[in-house]
């Protein structure tokens, strides 16, 4: 979930789309195919990695109407983006008034993203009507914890009018930056009405001692929200914990209702999500790959991309009364807790940041004992010895001196049973 400022094309974008969760699911499907053959025509005359692979496969942008016709496209791939990232832009683009935006590697493959500000605007609109429709208020005093390198921190530290104001009053917390004591006493001296951050490090400081805040909603994302983390969280903060699924690539992709139960609407008005599964979509119930088309991004179009993630349709409907549609939870981003020696967890929110990432194509952090931490680098090139030097420091200054921190360079790194890469894997139990 990110955070926005308000302009007047946010303003009317957050209307249309408060009142898309409403709208009948025949007009939110025609409005989304309509939104892919415009996408698909622009990605087609403007983009060279997406003109080629339309014409290697004598495939006509005209041919591309519904939802169903994507299946014609091959997917595409994050080591695909990755390797050609200067034939993804759009050459209609501004590069240079584009903001940069990073993924932060979960899968091990970190990417770079374009999006002009018509397309920043619409994604913030996205992800504060989810805000609204669960309950925050315009008066509420949000926190958010997020992890300095995160997409959705603010470039400016100046503060919007509104704010001044007393409304969508958000402070950041760079988790990165403090101790785990430190994110309490903050949070215990703010007071804040909602809580936006990781299930990691909701967590942890739910497992901590000292924490005095009630807030009325806790917002979860970025990470897989397991049943236990969300009861302890629940539990300790006294509130109610809703989920949402996102991606720096795609912003939000869909989010729980109050009366969610572990579904999740899915925002078609702005995305179309795929479960495949064999080279099919799948039927309701069944998992699949998540493959995404980014409907509003027109600086860097991602179409029938290949997101890394695991999960299912559902067929139902939700007791809300919202049209949109639900997928079941989240079945992917496992990435483990590494152990200190002194006892504490660490999420990789807290770390995996770092690294030093350029030149780097894949990565993988492997604990295999308390003391011994080792990080597996695929490099395209030559990584120097003052980055490796860089990465090892930073890793030091999280994890600490008792532990041994070892970068080594390979040439591949191995896929888990489910096909996915995992960055993060600690061998040590809690």
């Amino acid at each position: 979930m990110g955070r926005y400022y308000v302009a007047p094309r946010f303003l009317y974008d957050l209307l249309v789309l408060r009142r898309d969760t409403r709208r009948k699911r025949s007009e939110l499907v025609a409005m989304q195919e309509k939104r892919l053959r415009a996408i698909v025509r622009h990605a087609y005359t403007t983009v060279p990695f997406y003109h080629r692979l339309l014409d290697t496969h004598n495939i006509k942008p005209t041919e591309i109407r519904t939802v169903d016709d994507l299946e014609k496209l091959p997917m595409v791939t994050k080591r695909e983006v990755q390797e050609n990232l200067g034939d993804m832009v759009s050459r209609q683009a501004r590069v240079s008034e584009c903001i940069e935006q990073k993924t932060s590697g979960s899968t091990g493959i970190p990417l770079t993203i374009f999006k002009d500000r018509n397309a920043l605007d619409f994604q913030h609109a996205v992800s504060f009507r989810q805000s609204l429709e669960c309950g925050e208020r315009l008066r509420d005093k949000i926190a958010q914890v997020r992890w300095a390198g995160s997409a959705s921190v603010p470039r400016s530290t100046r503060k919007p009018f509104y704010e001044h104001l007393g409304f969508l009053r958000n402070t950041w917390v760079l988790a990165d930056q403090f101790s785990l004591e430190g994110i309490v006493d903050f949070l215990n001296l703010y007071k804040p009405d909602v809580i936006v951050s990781y299930p990691g490090i909701l967590q942890m400081v739910a497992e901590g001692a000292g924490s005095k805040i009630r807030p009325r909603l806790v917002f979860s994302t970025g990470e897989i929200l397991s049943k236990r983390a969300r009861a302890l969280i629940s539990e300790f903060f006294g509130a109610r914990v809703i989920d949402s699924y996102g991606c720096v690539e795609a912003g939000d992709v869909a989010w729980e209702c109050p009366q969610g139960h572990g579904r999740y609407h899915v925002n078609i008005d702005s995305l179309i999500v795929e479960f495949v599964r064999g080279g099919e979509n799948v039927a309701a119930g069944e998992d699949g790959e998540i493959v995404l088309t980014n409907l509003f991004n027109y600086a860097m179009p991602l179409i029938r991309y290949r997101i890394g993630d695991v999960g299912s349709p559902s067929g139902e409907e939700c007791s809300c009364g919202r049209t949109l549609p639900l997928m079941r939870s989240l079945r992917g981003r496992s990435n483990d807790f590494v152990v200190l020696p002194d006892g504490r967890k660490l999420s990789p929110w807290f770390f995996w940041n770092m690294i030093d990432l350029t030149g780097v194509s894949e990565f993988r952090i492997v604990q295999e004992k308390r003391d011994v931490i080792r990080v597996w680098l695929k490099v395209a090139g030559r990584y120097g010895k003052e980055q490796a030097e860089r990465s090892a420091a930073g890793l030091r200054s999280v994890f600490g001196d008792e532990v041994n921190t070892m970068i080594e360079i390979v040439d591949e790194l191995s896929q888990d049973h489910s096909g996915k890469l995992r960055s993060v894997i600690s061998n040590v139990s809690g």
